[in-house]
């Protein structure tokens, strides 16, 4: 009995063995095709240690609540300050790998003129953006959703890539409790 224990823990340790140490990444082979040694690159930055991801993607509805509850007007102007003040934060690239930007963001420059998405580059810093459409609630549940935005999502890839980002957030709300998220949910 304890030979065939013993046999079989070398049987699992020789199939550890088979498994490559390393995978090459191809571009030919990957669906990034060209982009393939950037797309590492950015994860590896992305994931640097002790830094982390700056979520400023907030729609102009959402960033007019917390405007309100500061009683600052939520038009341009402010939201371009605050986005500048947090963008220009002395030291932000030794904490922050990344930011998440919203459209509008993305779009806009500092009062100097100098795009964000420069701003934050130069700054060592890769711009990401929110690229899905929002969310809308799925008929027959208990206010569940589902995310919009795969209709037109290549070419929204792009354009973004060339106004600099280099990662993207898709998000999916998910509703947990009992018998939640439903089978509607799901499928």
């Amino acid at each position: 009995m304890k030979a065939e224990k013993e046999d079989k823990k070398d049987e699992k340790e020789e199939k550890v063995e088979e498994v490559p140490k390393q995978v090459e990444w191809k571009a030919k082979e990957h669906a990034s095709g060209p982009f393939t040694a950037e797309l590492i690159q950015t994860a590896k930055d992305i994931c640097a240690p002790y830094k982390g991801i700056l979520a400023a993607d907030e729609s102009t509805g959402t960033i007019g609540k917390r405007f309100d509850q500061i009683k600052v007007e939520n038009n341009h102007a402010n939201r371009q300050a605050y986005r500048e003040l947090l963008f220009s934060t002395p030291g932000l690239g030794e904490y922050i790998s990344g930011v998440i930007m919203f459209d509008e963001t993305v779009r806009d420059s500092s009062k100097s003129g100098v795009k964000f998405t420069k701003v934050l580059r130069d700054r060592g810093i890769h711009c990401g953006i929110k690229v899905d459409t929002g969310l809308v609630e799925i008929a027959g549940t208990d206010g569940e959703t589902l995310t919009q935005g795969l209709d037109g999502l290549d070419k929204r890839c792009a354009e973004y890539y060339a106004l600099g980002c280099r990662f993207a957030k898709w998000r999916a709300v998910l509703k947990i409790g009992k018998k939640l998220p439903s089978k509607t949910a799901i499928e």
